[in-house]
């Protein structure tokens, strides 16, 4: 069986693909250390070419320019074949759920959530008309020809569902394997923050992220609370654009920080008393499983896939009642018998997102498309 993954489109940083491009590397590595009876092909660019050309892997370098977005676009909608054409493949795999407009390969795509249309109907003005239009309307029509999609969360399952009749049978939900962070950072060694003297969130300037129920949160929890924790932000850096929207006598407890290293990254998270993520819509949701495998207990959304992710390893929250949030800030950060507990089940939470469990389930399915085709 030749099986041919197209990973032209994906460079690291480029964009919001960041998540797809994790995966499909993870997914390569992975697949390529199983004993197959496979020739893997993956359609690569030279700007991911060291994560991507791996052993038992033949990697085809595209030499076209994948961020130029004509480019972009002829490929996945025609040139792609080409390919398909030349090294004669069973099995198209696609990490970014696009199919081409015409293939006589079966075809599984990946579809990782359809935030772009909680955009189209909550945030119209935050996206390009043109490039949100073509992208829901490749993204629907590639579910309706494609032989198998997995998506990984019932809720983005569910969503497909209501957005394309008639794709109930045809969806597997294999969940993201998780990379367990190692060496990453040390609470004992006296370079890195000492004191768990602060709590940690992540987001970003998308407004899914939520940035503003954060800070409000924040806020909330600063005023009611004697000796309140500071609160640093990972993921936005311009302070005078976000802040503004609470008092100065509460801002100056709130360090917006921007890109960090990996070490670094790790140590600050690492040392956090707690971490929040109030994420209004994820298709699977990362974050929290950090801070589970660094031993920080999760306060999150209860919202999209995040409930099924966390399973009873957090709190949960509903996102838009601040003061509900703030309460549990409080709680989180001053209950030892209540943060012990979530970081004992944090740990095992994480056990079930071990990647060689889901590479198996993804030779299941590849096994079977390919027999029932």
């Amino acid at each position: 069986m030749r099986i041919i993954v197209d990973c032209f489109k994906l460079v690291k940083g480029y964009g919001k693909s960041i998540g797809i491009y994790n995966h499909a590397k993870n997914f390569v590595k992975y697949i390529s250390e199983e004993n197959v009876a496979y020739e893997i092909i993956v359609l690569g660019n030279k700007m991911n070419k060291k994560d991507f050309n791996l052993p038992n892997i033949k990697f085809v370098e595209i030499g076209f320019n994948p961020l130029n977005k004509f480019i972009f676009v002829l490929w996945e909608l025609f040139w792609i074949n080409l390919y398909v054409r030349r090294f004669k493949a069973d099995i198209l795999l696609f990490p970014r759920g696009y199919l081409p407009l015409k293939s006589k390969a079966i075809s599984i795509i990946i579809v990782h959530d359809l935030i772009p249309f909680y955009y189209q109907r909550n945030y119209p003005e935050y996206i390009n008309k043109l490039e949100s239009f073509y992208i829901r309307k490749r993204l629907l029509s590639s579910i309706k020809k494609a032989n198998k999609v997995i998506t990984v969360s019932n809720f983005s399952k569910n969503q497909i569902i209501d957005a394309v009749k008639n794709s109930k049978e045809k969806i597997q939900v294999i969940y993201n394997g998780y990379n367990y962070i190692e060496n990453k950072y040390d609470k004992n060694n006296e370079e890195n923050i000492q004191g768990e003297n602060y709590m940690l969130a992540i987001t970003s300037e998308l407004p899914h992220k939520n940035f503003d129920g954060i800070i409000k949160s924040y806020g909330i929890y600063y005023q009611n609370t004697t000796k309140p924790l500071n609160l640093k932000v990972v993921g936005i850096k311009n302070k005078t654009k976000y802040l503004n929207i609470i008092p100065k006598t509460i801002e100056k407890n709130i360090e917006l920080i921007g890109f960090l290293n990996d070490i670094e990254f790790y140590n600050l998270f690492g040392n956090a008393r707690i971490f929040i993520f109030l994420s209004i819509i994820e298709g699977f949701g990362f974050p929290p499983l950090e801070a589970m495998n660094l031993g920080v207990p999760v306060l999150c959304s209860n919202s999209s896939s995040l409930p099924e992710i966390i399973n009873e390893a957090g709190i949960l929250v509903d996102c838009t009642d601040y003061k509900d949030v703030a309460i549990n800030i409080e709680k989180l950060c001053s209950d030892e018998k209540l943060r012990n507990e979530l970081i004992k089940k944090g740990y095992k939470n994480i056990e079930r997102f071990n990647w060689k469990d889901r590479i198996k389930e993804y030779i299941e399915i590849i096994n079977k498309v390919y027999n029932d085709n």
